[in-house]
């Protein structure tokens, strides 16, 4: 319920209908003290008048913009807050990762290649080669290589373990995939 009230309130229609009803009432009570509305070139202007109708509106509408500014600047600071908050729980868990990852260094069952760490078990680095197929569609050999940071001779043995898994599958029209320039695809689940 709340929730739909704070959407209603920040909604700029609800604001256009709270202006419109106010210019309403301002004109209602200013008939009610005398004031008309009329066109008529006949009439003459009273400075007087029209001063205090000024005023009136200015003590109705600057403290409500008053109040509107600071409505918006206190949503501005909690949801800062809020993104401060997100920020800090992403940089917790790349903080684990890293903890973890360091651990897999010092016991070994993490390698360094050219910058990039991947798990020497494999299953990371086959999950890493089958997303970059699912996001290039159709890369060749080489560019795998390239993307992962392996050279072609490590590489090559990976990929055909992931083709007899029928992870992957090529159309290379020779057979062979040790071929640079073979195209590589996933295989539908």
């Amino acid at each position: 319920m709340k929730i739909r009230i704070k959407r209603i309130i920040r909604s700029v229609l609800f604001w256009h209908i709270v202006g419109a009803v106010l210019v309403l009432v301002a004109i209602v009570i200013l008939g009610s003290l005398g004031f008309k509305i009329t066109y008529d070139p006949n009439i003459v202007d009273n400075w007087d008048a029209i001063g205090a109708t000024a005023s009136w509106f200015g003590a109705v509408v600057v403290p409500f913009t008053i109040l509107l500014i600071q409505h918006k600047w206190d949503n501005n600071k909690q949801e800062i807050a809020d993104s401060n908050l997100a920020i800090l729980e992403e940089v917790k868990l790349k903080q684990e990762e890293f903890e973890s990852m360091l651990q897999a260094l010092k016991e070994g069952t993490l390698v360094l290649n050219g910058g990039n760490a991947f798990n020497s078990t494999g299953p990371t680095v086959k999950d890493r080669i089958r997303q970059y197929i699912s996001i290039t569609m159709t890369p060749t050999t080489q560019e795998i290589s390239t993307y992962m940071k392996i050279p072609l001779e490590e590489l090559l043995p990976i990929l055909k373990e992931m083709k007899e898994q029928r992870i992957i599958w090529t159309k290379y029209i020779r057979g062979d995939i040790s071929n640079p320039n073979c195209r590589w695809k996933l295989l539908k689940e």
